[in-house]
């Protein structure tokens, strides 16, 4: 025979000296009753339900659950480049307008000959850009998310002749 490790031997000696408690001998000698086999209870309906508890239940009509939007975490936090072009109120493109981030100090772009504008932006977070062109009104733009903007069209109106 082969030597059998101490765990092994433990083990067996275990599993025999359980089968021989719970085996079909060990039952014969007990006194206790064996379990019976039974049907699963059929399942009750609702209405037996309601009546059983003794409480009559008020259905009510489910209501949509309002979601909120989900937020681009990954990209608030990186700078980017917002792309856009000026025009006058007659759609002609404006050379030589501005555009600034409102209430900072932060260098102003000016607009190239066909009014298109390349402005970089410390991040995502929301903005505010002013857009002015003498002779026109200056005008205040909000960007809640920038990067998700391809572009940025400003129309400027001009001022009142006198």
């Amino acid at each position: 025979m082969f030597p059998l490790r101490p765990a092994l031997a433990v083990c067996l000696s275990a599993l025999l000296t359980l089968t021989l408690l719970t085996g079909p001998a060990a039952r014969a000698n007990d006194s206790t009753p064996a379990a019976k086999q039974t049907k699963p209870a059929p399942a009750r309906t609702a209405k037996k339900r309601t009546a059983a508890a003794g409480a009559t239940a008020k259905v009510t009509k489910l209501q949509p659950v309002q979601v909120a939007p989900a937020r681009d975490v990954m990209n608030d936090h990186r700078p980017l480049t917002l792309a856009g072009w000026v025009t006058g109120a007659d759609g002609l493109p404006l050379p030589g307008a501005t555009v600034w981030m409102t209430n900072t100090h932060a260098p102003a772009v000016v607009t190239n000959g066909q009014g298109d504008f390349l402005l970089a932006l410390p991040s995502n977070a929301p903005v505010s850009l002013t857009i002015g062109c003498a002779g026109y009104h200056d005008q205040v733009v909000m960007l809640n998310q920038p990067h998700l903007q391809n572009g940025v069209s400003v129309a400027l109106q001009p001022l009142a002749r006198r």
